[in-house]
């Protein structure tokens, strides 16, 4: 059973969090007590949860669905209107997060929010090897650990890591040298999504946002699935956003053409 704690962030992004909530609320024409009954729960227990008391994973997913909006564009509504920006990883923090992949995977998870028992889960890891994690995480600056595996992250969902630095070298290229190794075939490998598009830079922006609130949403739901199901396997994703040659379309182009 997880235990669902949100993770701790700044005052402020959970104050934002709550009042993007009762904006959400009255857009949508609901009442407290609308949304307790909705929920199963009085209006004096839904008031409560709007003070920020008790709000756990759980009942924010569930007030989330009754919104009808994923969580995480909640907490990336919060953020974007406390003015977040993106943080780059210092180049210690990259040597430390690059010399482990399980570490640099457990951070991501942390940064997406997801509960640290639910990764356990998923990562069939022991709470020794958590609070492992979670102590060097500390150390480097990424999260302030406290008791029984709680603590509060300091740095925002948004991070970049430095060009040509350890995380882009170790993980990042071996990871999509992986991924674009070979010919895609029809059916498990096949290209699911495959477009060149003119974009200006907000469009790209926009674009990047967008599936970063998607994979968010799907990081979560796969450690929460059951792993173990005879059909569940690896899959790999990755979404990269670059300057396309026209010359690559004429080539193809004149190929088919002499067909």
């Amino acid at each position: 059973m997880f235990m669902n704690r949100i993770p701790p962030r700044s005052d402020a992004i959970t104050h934002q969090m709550l009042l993007t909530l009762k904006q959400r609320l009255k857009t949508n024409g609901l009442t407290y007590k609308a949304l307790g009954e909705k929920l199963g729960l009085s209006e004096v227990t839904v008031k409560r949860l709007f003070s920020g008391a008790r709000l756990t994973v759980a009942k924010l997913q569930g007030i989330a669905e009754v919104l009808q909006v994923p969580l995480s564009e909640l907490f990336h509504e919060a953020e974007t209107a406390q003015g977040e920006t993106v943080f780059q990883l210092s180049p210690a923090q990259e040597e430390v997060l690059a010399s482990d992949f399980r570490l640099y995977s457990f951070f991501v998870l942390l940064v997406y929010r997801v509960p640290v028992e639910q990764i356990m889960f998923g990562f069939r890891i022991s709470r020794s090897r958590a609070e492992r994690y979670l102590l060097k995480l500390d150390r480097i600056g990424i999260i302030e650990l406290h008791r029984g595996l709680r603590y509060r992250l300091r740095v925002p969902s948004q991070f970049t890591w430095k060009r040509g630095g350890a995380v882009e070298k170790r993980i990042v290229n071996p990871l999509a040298d992986a991924l674009f190794k070979g010919q895609l075939h029809q059916g498990q490998e096949r290209a699911c999504e495959f477009f060149v598009a003119r974009m200006t830079p907000g469009l790209r922006m926009e674009f990047s946002r967008r599936f970063r609130l998607l994979s968010e949403e799907l990081f979560a739901r796969a450690l929460r699935e059951d792993s173990t199901h005879p059909d569940a396997r690896n899959v790999g994703f990755m979404l990269v956003l670059r300057p396309f040659e026209a010359s690559v379309i004429r080539t193809l182009e004149q190929v088919q053409g002499r067909r």
